[in-house]
């Protein structure tokens, strides 16, 4: 009976420490932060300076004021650069030849000042052009029916849009196309950017999360439109000729402050984007062009938006 007894406790001991060592071990390979953090062997920097095979950085951590790395390629980087380092361990004590360095974006690609970038006021030229199919002004009131029950402004906004988005899906065919989905399309940027009204409500009372939505819904109709007739804001006024990029960097704009209330509304956020960079073929290239109509442009904002893009 005694060997019997000391056979299950061996056996038993033994299961305990393999389910435990499964447990750390899944922990440890799942190991991740909070929704949009560095990874511990990640950190984002600018180039301060350049030198002989060696480049100074200025890493956005408040623990580093700046750091040198000997680099044989020194000559590929320029002041300013974005950099993404990737790393074992410390980086003050790893060997900076085992420092894998990304160039996120280069210096002449933004205008840069220390790590803070200026902001471009693109609302200071807004002004008033006519054409020969279609007159619009700087600002225009888009005119729907007012919100006449107690429900959510904001659900009843984002369910406007998103019943607009399939009727211009649904009629892409028909011979009044072209005209009637640039209108709504219209109607909804001036909504998002030039104080239009959707349902007795302004976009900027909206949370953060129905202005994605609604972003989200405007840049499929933008793409909807264009895959039919390629160019066709250009018909519309000069003011709407870079709309694409300033509704991108809206949308990534909102990514932070989503992503740092609900793991719903982050969730939701992200599953969009990973939708947008399919349909619209979303590149890198083509997200940090747009980084001009970004509201704050720092290396915090640009990181927020490189780990935005890169998440699945």
């Amino acid at each position: 009976m005694k060997k019997i007894n000391k056979k299950y406790l061996i056996i038993l001991v033994v299961s305990i420490i393999i389910i435990l060592s499964i447990i750390l071990i899944y922990l440890f390979m799942n190991k991740k932060d909070n929704n949009y953090t560095n990874n511990s062997n990640e950190l984002y920097a600018l180039v301060k300076e350049v030198g002989n095979n060696y480049i100074v950085i200025k890493p956005n951590n408040d623990n580093i004021s700046e750091l040198k790395i000997n680099r044989n390629d020194a000559s590929n980087y320029n002041t300013g650069d974005f950099l993404l380092l990737t790393y074992d361990d410390d980086i003050l004590t790893t060997d900076t030849n085992n420092i894998n360095i990304d160039i996120l974006m280069k210096n002449n690609e933004y205008t840069t000042n220390s790590n803070e970038i200026d902001i471009v006021n693109t609302s200071s030229t807004k002004k008033t052009t006519n054409t020969s199919k279609l007159n619009t002004t700087s600002r225009t009131t888009t005119i729907v029916e007012p919100n006449t029950d107690n429900s959510d402004y904001n659900d009843k906004i984002v369910a406007y849009v998103k019943d607009t988005y399939t009727n211009v899906s649904n009629k892409i065919n028909n011979s009044s196309f072209k005209e009637n989905a640039k209108e709504d399309f219209i109607s909804i940027t001036d909504f998002i950017f030039y104080d239009g009204i959707i349902k007795g409500h302004t976009f900027s009372e909206l949370k953060d999360s129905a202005k994605a939505k609604i972003i989200y819904y405007a840049l499929l109709i933008d793409n909807k439109i264009d895959s039919k007739f390629p160019g066709y804001k250009e018909e519309i006024s000069d003011k709407y000729n870079n709309i694409k990029s300033k509704l991108i960097a809206k949308y990534l704009d909102l990514s932070s402050s989503i992503c740092n209330t609900t793991n719903d509304d982050c969730t939701s956020f992200k599953n969009d984007f990973n939708l947008l960079k399919t349909s619209l073929n979303l590149t890198w290239d083509i997200i940090k062009s747009t980084f001009t109509y970004a509201k704050d442009k720092t290396i915090t904002k640009l990181e927020s938006w490189y780990q935005t893009f890169r998440s699945e």
